[in-house]
């Protein structure tokens, strides 16, 4: 896939505006100034470019294979749910260990009590999204080869020949897209991370996670909130920024398959965004579970990042009201 090249591309494009946005933004920046910043910034060019690029990759590749049956759709939808149950009962066993810093622990308790108002929205758009998908074409997506695809060939294993078939199974064609979408959505988080510790405020990765929850309730002068103040408006750079990247992969995709005259690839105009976020959702359980077992202390960011698919909402115009 073009998600690992894309993110290392990204990823420059995001220190660096999350680096100016640490020096100017702040907590009484309007709304508009910041998303007029987002816009002006490169990343959106590039995302707009490497939609593009994957729907010329797509129609490149031929005539769909088939069409997505309802039937294995719904089946689909139910192994993600199950993905996303286990990984928010992951979540919520994480604190029984009593391996987790303070800070760590602060955010996995927000978060569940977050997502225990939120846990029927997140199965509801995956059942509700993927039979939209039904009847799509279905296209092979490509990704990249490793050392385990190939096997050595002759007496002497002077030749390396592939060990199994290459072209993975067909999917629907806005998968790529919707990865590509759930990088940038993580990166977002990490960017932050950074960003604050350049800026002379070196928190670490669960606490910026608390900070930058996507949750945002009203922030009063009064009480111990002015860190939060002062640090919001790096957050809302951060949203216009990530909201724009990901609005500019779609357009990019869909425009592509437009110039070729391929726009059923990407399903009916109404499906196309309960399909993305069926899709994202599943990635995002996913990518949940793996942090779970992997990396447990981090897991609050991709836990951030799945609540955040089904509860974030463009900012009023005036932006954060202290």
């Amino acid at each position: 896939m073009a998600g690992t090249t894309f993110g290392a591309l990204l990823e420059g494009h995001a220190a660096a505006f999350l680096a100016r946005a640490v020096a100017w933004v702040d907590k009484d920046t309007p709304w508009a100034a910041i998303a007029e910043a987002a816009r002006n910034d490169s990343g959106p060019s590039a995302a707009r470019s490497a939609g593009a690029w994957v729907g010329e990759d797509i129609v490149a590749q031929g005539r769909p294979q088939g069409s997505a049956q309802a039937a294995d759709l719904r089946q689909r939808a139910s192994l993600a749910e199950r993905t996303v149950t286990e990984a928010l009962a992951g979540l919520s066993a994480l604190g029984a260990s009593g391996n987790l810093s303070p800070a760590a622990a602060d955010a996995r308790e927000s978060l569940l009590e977050a997502m225990g108002g939120e846990a029927d929205a997140i199965i509801e758009a995956l059942q509700q999204g993927f039979p939209r998908g039904a009847g799509a074409p279905l296209v092979a997506l490509r990704r990249p080869l490793t050392l385990a695809d190939l096997a050595p060939e002759g007496a002497r294993g002077e030749r390396v020949g592939f060990a199994r078939a290459v072209g993975p199974p067909p999917g629907l064609a806005l998968e790529p897209i919707a990865q590509l979408r759930q990088d940038v959505a993580r990166l977002k988080h990490y960017a932050l991370r950074e960003a604050l510790g350049r800026g002379g405020r070196a928190l670490s990765l669960p606490a910026s996670s608390t900070y930058f929850k996507v949750i945002r309730p009203p922030v009063s002068l009064d009480g111990d909130l002015s860190e939060f103040r002062a640090l919001s408006g790096v957050a809302n750079a951060a949203d216009a920024w990530a909201d724009e990247v990901r609005a500019a992969l779609l357009a990019g995709f869909l425009d592509r398959l437009k110039v070729r005259e391929a726009p059923a690839l990407a399903g009916a105009p109404s499906d196309v965004p309960p399909l993305l976020r069926a899709l994202e959702v599943e990635r995002a359980g996913a990518d949940l579970k793996g942090a779970l077992a992997a990396d447990p202390e981090s897991a609050v960011i991709p836990a951030e990042g799945l609540l955040a698919l089904i509860i974030a909402a463009p900012l009023p115009a005036g932006g954060l009201t202290p």
